[in-house]
């Protein structure tokens, strides 16, 4: 719906991007709009949606109007309703939560196909939205490890963790994403 950090990156590579206004709940009508007018215009076959559930919304509301069945993409896991614990008080971020959830399960449990960044993901969204985890098909993103490097043999590994002075320890883990309490990194 909004414009994106990735939109030059598209633009560049010869794909055309359309910004179809802002992602305010006011807005949304007039997306619906124009996304349905472009859907019907371009020949679109089928509508792809990703994590967050305003497009979901968007997104299905122009698969209705047009009848193009929508697939919803999920690549991250879930974010809880209701944090824990509970806020104490009824902020606006918690009440605007509160109140994308039933649009939000509506448009999901009325997608044609879901599929998510993996096994996780899909256990994440099946129990969030109180769907079967056999809905979610697991597509993987990109190619194996092992095809931009072959596994490393003792001597190698050693070599490599001394190189990055790493020592001789466990296991070196890399984060790569925002430090965000959600995603459980520090329990790692």
């Amino acid at each position: 719906l909004g414009d994106g950090p990735m939109r030059s990156v598209f633009e560049q590579a010869g794909i055309d991007t359309i910004v179809l206004g802002d992602r305010s709940p006011l807005a949304l009508p007039g997306a619906v709009r124009r996304l349905a007018r472009l859907v019907r215009h371009r020949g679109i076959e089928v509508i792809v949606s990703f994590n967050t559930p305003t497009d979901r919304t968007a997104a299905q509301l122009a698969g209705a109007c047009t009848g193009v069945p929508v697939v919803i993409w999920f690549m991250s896991v879930a974010i809880a309703l209701i944090p824990f614990p509970p806020p104490v008080s009824l902020t606006p971020a918690f009440v605007k939560r509160l109140a994308s959830y039933v649009p939000n399960v509506v448009t999901v449990r009325r997608a044609a196909a879901l599929l998510s960044l993996s096994a996780a993901v899909s256990r994440s969204f099946a129990e969030h939205l109180r769907l079967p985890v056999d809905r979610f098909v697991p597509v993987p993103p990109g190619l194996p490890a092992s095809f931009y490097e072959p596994p490393l043999d003792r001597c190698g590994l050693e070599a490599l963790r001394r190189e990055l002075v790493l020592g001789a320890g466990g296991p070196v883990l890399l984060n790569v994403g925002s430090l965000i309490g959600l995603k459980g990194q520090q329990v790692l």
